[in-house]
């Protein structure tokens, strides 16, 4: 295959303006892509139709290029219904690539299905990304052959567009190494057990981050992460760790149920931790903050 049978042709639309979406058309597939900013995602007049669409922030980890993502659709529904309830729902992201067919009839809600479960099983393996959907999509299996090759060029057009605007989606190298720390995660401890010993550490009116909790513990914060979300940390105050500016996570959710009809910063501001805006997002108070030294000085 030649470089340019490799490349993917598409036409970028840049901004005139700070606040304006970045637009990708990729005609030879009859696909429009928007890159928008959290921010700007009130009016999205043209975005009432099914689709997919994923949801970016910064990460933890001290690994450069690292992001976490959460990937959705819409269908039934549209796409520009699914942002707004993002918008007023899930913190922590900043900006979000939605994706539709430019065709009359547009995507089915079978092909978002299945687009939606494809980006997930790439995403989830993929070295710098870290996946904040709280279950995995089902997928659509009955979708029909020569439709699901249709679908898997959208896939590698969504992935082209990823790179392009600086989050790989490929997979780390099958070496059985994590590139994160530089060693196998064969050799990782446990990390539970000293998450909960060290979380015990944060008292009401106070926060750490995943950061302060890897480094305490030597590990990464995507570990961390992973732990917390698939343990849920029983008994102990999950609420209580921010990401490294102090924003709640994208992927935050309680393990008790009967907490989850409040946010995260709210439940803190209860506990006394101040929160102020800055870029369009909320973060606690630096002076709050427990960081890694003052927890492996807490707990021994």
């Amino acid at each position: 295959m030649s470089v340019s049978e490799k490349r993917i042709p598409a036409v970028f639309l840049l901004p005139s303006g700070r606040r304006e979406p970045i637009d990708i058309e990729f005609r030879h597939e009859a696909l429009r892509m928007s890159v928008v900013d959290r921010q700007d995602t009130e009016s999205l007049a043209d975005w009432n139709v099914v689709g997919i669409y994923l949801l970016f922030s910064g990460s933890d980890d001290t690994e450069p290029g690292t992001y976490s993502v959460y990937v959705g659709k819409a269908g039934p529904g549209a796409i520009a219904d699914r942002i707004r309830r993002h918008r007023r729902n899930r913190e922590g992201w900043t900006r979000a690539l939605l994706v539709r067919r430019t065709t009359s009839d547009g995507f089915n809600s079978m092909e978002v299905a299945y687009l939606e479960k494809a980006l997930h099983e790439v995403l989830n393996g993929a070295r710098r990304a870290e996946l904040t959907n709280d279950t995995t999509p089902p997928g659509d299996p009955t979708l029909a052959a020569h439709d699901r090759a249709a679908m898997d060029r959208v896939v590698s057009a969504v992935l082209a567009v990823m790179r392009a605007i600086g989050h790989d989606p490929d997979p780390a190298e099958a070496t059985g190494t994590d590139p994160r720390v530089g060693r196998t995660a064969e050799s990782r401890s446990p990390l539970g057990p000293r998450i909960h010993e060290l979380l015990e550490q944060v008292p009401p009116g106070k926060w750490t981050s995943y950061g302060d909790l890897a480094e305490a513990l030597d590990t990464n914060a995507r570990a961390v992460g992973s732990h917390v979300r698939s343990c849920g940390l029983p008994g102990t105050a999950e609420w209580r760790i921010l990401d490294r500016h102090g924003a709640s996570r994208p992927g935050f959710r309680w393990s008790d149920r009967e907490m989850r009809g409040i946010s995260q910063v709210d439940r803190l501001r209860q506990e006394g931790v101040r929160f102020r805006e800055v870029d369009g997002e909320l973060r606690a108070d630096p002076a709050q903050r427990v960081r890694a030294v003052d927890l492996v000085r807490a707990g021994g």
